[in-house]
């Protein structure tokens, strides 16, 4: 049981300071009956029972026993609420780490110039995607996984300033096979699309593909059949191109990623010039991905019963040991 996990001495000390109470309200009743076994009889004890003084303090006894009793049932309620362990639901949707981002980087010779600043790009990217699942893959003529989907967000600013060194040291290998030609758009892409894995397609999918448009080859797939791959499985589309790419190919890249509901943003000295439309693209997809698998959690309250029990244990005992009261009784 998740209470006796969280609190497991909380029910064992309150029962047994309910067992302490009751054992100190009973005490007198077995101590009245000793002392009335005991007793000198007495004659015209009706003369004393009508004295104010009599009467007085009969009325204040029979307030603190009703107090007490008041008390220990309250007590006793609240612990038999403890134990049934009481819950609430919570809205609680675990919006967090509900996304997968891959990052898609063209690596062919057309973007070896702003390859270093994309990846710098990348990183400040990852940054504000904190919590969330994202990998790394890099294509030319083919493609290959630098580093799967992880929220380990040191092993990924880790692997992404590893790979800016590895770009320095020459093609990526993996990166390239065949006579196909090189900088195959629609092949990355659609490659890039199988990393997502296929265990929980509620989870929110972006591809971040950095490239500039530039074919030089022949693909098997084209940008527009990699575009409806995407729009078939709802993977939203986020291109990264650089400043100085080719205005047409730039719109070329723009109006296929509009399909996944994608937009294109361009980077200029490691900087993108509006990072936070890609960061308010990708919340607002996990968030309507997330609205959709809403569900409802419990969560236990356990402080409110644990408070009062506590209180009225304390009143009740705090009643019995009160000196006025053993002078009254007396």
């Amino acid at each position: 049981m998740a209470l006796m996990q969280q609190w497991p001495f909380a029910l064992v000390a309150a029962i047994v300071a309910l067992m302490v109470v009751v054992a100190a309200f009973l005490w007198p009743l077995d101590r009245r009956r000793r002392i009335q076994h005991s007793a000198v009889p007495l004659d015209h004890l009706d003369r004393l029972r009508k004295l104010p003084r009599y009467q007085q303090l009969v009325r204040s006894r029979l307030r603190r026993r009703l107090i007490q009793v008041v008390c220990v049932l309250v007590a006793t309620a609240c612990l038999v609420i403890l134990v049934g362990r009481p819950a609430k639901p919570d809205e609680d949707w675990q919006q967090r780490r509900n996304h997968d981002v891959v990052l898609c980087l063209d690596v062919s010779g057309s973007m070896s110039d702003v390859d270093h600043d994309v990846i710098e790009a990348y990183r400040k990217l990852a940054d504000s995607l904190d919590g969330n699942r994202i990998g790394l893959v890099a294509f030319n003529s083919a493609a290959v996984t630098i580093f799967p989907l992880t929220d380990d967000a040191n092993y990924i600013d880790s692997q992404l300033t590893q790979f800016s060194r590895d770009l320095d040291r020459g093609p990526i290998p993996g990166s390239r096979a065949g006579t196909s030609g090189s900088s195959l758009i629609g092949d990355g892409l659609a490659s890039c699309l199988q990393r997502f894995d296929g265990s929980d397609d509620r989870r929110g999918r972006t591809v971040v593909l950095a490239t500039d448009n530039q074919l030089s080859g022949t693909p098997v797939f084209s940008l527009n059949e990699a575009i409806r791959q995407a729009v078939k499985r709802k993977v939203l589309i986020q291109a990264v191109a650089p400043s100085e790419a080719d205005n047409t190919a730039v719109s070329v890249l723009h109006d296929a990623v509009a399909h996944t509901g994608g937009d294109v943003t361009l980077v200029t000295r490691t900087n993108l010039e509006d990072p936070d439309r890609i960061i308010t693209a990708v919340r607002d997809q996990e968030a309507r991905a997330t609205a959709a698998t809403a569900r409802w959690t419990q969560v236990d309250v356990v402080w409110p019963f644990g408070v009062l029990a506590l209180v009225c244990l304390v009143a009740a005992t705090a009643m019995e040991a009160d000196p006025r009261r053993r002078k009254e009784d007396s």
